[in-house]
């Protein structure tokens, strides 16, 4: 208990030595204190030594409250006095400090009169130079307009008055390499010069004709800061600029439409750039004429080169969009037209285009006969089939005989009765009919395509619900339970031994479009 007591009270006893060291009367005072207190609590009872630590925690925190009652209702006063105390403080260092600099810098001022006195001839001078600036001030006006000038020269498109400009600034640059005037005239002379440049660049980027080409590239060659083969490059990297807005611009919805107005714009505009091309840069001479040359053609034929490519891609990618023959050789036309025309500078690209062309007339020719051959299944689907009496074996081989001999003279198809294949085969020439009329056109234009599609057909490539057809066709006219037309037509085509979908198609198709 009385160690509980103890440590009790010596947060008081250890606040009474928090002070400096330096009260000695109020050491002896919290001693006698002590003293009075443990006497105190020898003279308690157990019951009062037991509620002793309790009281004394009461009395701690009733006294640690008034503590802080006193602090929040003084705080203010506290603030301003630490503050007063800091300000005080540190004026008196800053006092300290400047008395010392005072001392300090005596002998400095005393110098520095010496010194004023001494440059007041240098004052003099100066003022000459002044009065000097001040009779050359038109002089200097107008020598500082010149970068104004120069760019109200450029916005309004006086190229050549500003290069004059340029020219005599560039001049003045190197006779007084010294002044800063001078030099800050030359730089913002520069700076005026590129955005010229730039602005010379985006009218090559636009729709301009070989003159305007022409004035272009020399306004680039006398500011000389591009190289022959920049300049060279600098001129294609803009028309490629301004022909690929060109081709943007073209509606992708109807494949037949872009691809001819695709084939217009290359038509017109990369042979008016290759021309302008040859034309600006052909007069150039350099040391090395041979080199120059190949340097030359080396970058004009990788532009071409990619642009032409481009194109194909474009025909590789839109040209399977095309349902109709007709369209499709439309679009065949002018590409070949546009090969012809390019092929005056040296892009004749018409050997490429088979390829392209041929499988997508395999792929329409293919398509268009799966079509109409499903029309043609449903028509037999359709058809009311009659049985047709049993012929007898005997007359069968008589009338096969006379029939095979006349049909041998006559190039005729045989006869069952008096029955005529009139309907049912003019189906079915109708079914191969048309799926050839969508690419006869194109094959007339180009041959390759229709004998890679009839060969394709041909070798039994067809689609499977073709054969099928085919198939199911012969079995009726077999059972002998199809029109009359069409068993007759089967009869004769099975004794020719010729693959049925061969020839239908044989007498669809024109002989010009299958060997052209």
């Amino acid at each position: 208990m009385l160690e509980a007591s103890e440590e009790t009270i010596r947060p008081g006893r250890h606040q009474a030595q928090w002070g400096n060291g330096q009260d000695e009367p109020h050491k002896f005072q919290d001693a006698d204190q002590d003293n009075a207190y443990l006497t105190e609590l020898l003279s308690y009872s157990l019951d009062r030594l037991n509620k002793e630590p309790s009281l004394l925690l009461e009395d701690q925190s009733c006294i640690r409250r008034m503590m802080q009652d006193c602090a929040a209702s003084h705080h203010s006063a506290f603030m301003e006095a630490t503050k007063s105390l800091a300000d005080v403080r540190d004026h008196m260092g800053s006092v300290n400090t400047h008395l010392r600099g005072m001392l300090e810098a005596l002998p400095s001022l005393e110098e520095a009169c010496a010194s004023f006195s001494e440059s007041s001839g240098q004052v003099v001078k100066r003022r000459q130079s002044h009065k000097q600036l001040q009779a050359n001030h038109p002089q200097l006006l107008e020598l500082l307009e010149v970068p104004q000038l120069m760019d109200t020269c450029v916005r309004n498109s006086n190229f050549d008055e500003a290069l004059d400009l340029e020219a005599f600034v560039s001049k003045l640059a190197f006779l007084h390499p010294e002044l800063k005037v001078v030099k800050g005239l030359h730089d913002e002379v520069k700076r005026i010069s590129s955005a010229m440049r730039q602005q010379l660049l985006k009218r090559l980027s636009g729709s301009i004709q070989l003159p305007e080409c022409l004035r272009i590239i020399g306004y680039l060659r006398r500011m000389s800061a591009l190289t022959e083969p920049q300049l060279r490059l600098e001129f294609l990297r803009c028309r490629e600029q301004w022909l690929a807005e060109q081709v943007s611009e073209l509606d992708t919805q109807n494949p037949y439409d872009f691809l001819k107005k695709l084939t217009d714009i290359h038509r017109l505009h990369l042979f008016d750039i290759v021309m302008q091309h040859k034309a600006i840069f052909s007069d150039d001479t350099t040391a090395n004429p041979e080199a120059h040359v190949a340097a030359d053609a080396i970058i004009l034929s990788s532009w071409a080169h990619h642009r032409v490519t481009q194109y194909l891609e474009a025909l590789k990618a839109h040209l399977p969009r095309i349902k109709e023959g007709s369209s499709l050789s439309s679009v065949l036309e002018h590409s070949m037209y546009c090969g012809m025309s390019l092929g005056r500078v040296g892009l004749d690209f018409r050997p490429l285009l088979p390829p392209i062309f041929e499988s997508c007339v395999a792929n329409l020719f293919t398509m268009s006969l799966g079509n109409a051959l499903d029309c043609f299944h449903a028509a037999l689907e359709k058809h009311k089939w009659i049985a047709m009496p049993s012929v007898p074996s005997s007359i069968k081989r008589t009338s096969s005989k006379g029939s095979s001999a006349g049909s041998e003279r006559s190039g005729a198809v045989p006869r069952d009765g008096d029955s005529e294949p009139s309907e049912d085969l003019s189906l079915a020439r109708g079914v191969c009919q048309r799926a050839a009329a969508g690419v006869q056109r194109a094959a007339a234009l180009h041959p390759a395509g229709a004998a890679h599609a009839r060969g394709a057909v041909a070798a039994g490539r067809a689609p499977g619900r073709v054969l099928r057809a085919v198939a199911h066709a012969r079995d009726a006219g077999r059972r002998g339970v199809g029109a009359p037309g069409l068993r007759v037509c089967l009869l004769h085509h099975g004794r020719r031994r010729v693959p049925l979908h061969r020839f239908l198609l044989r007498a669809a198709v024109p002989r010009k479009l299958g060997h052209g």
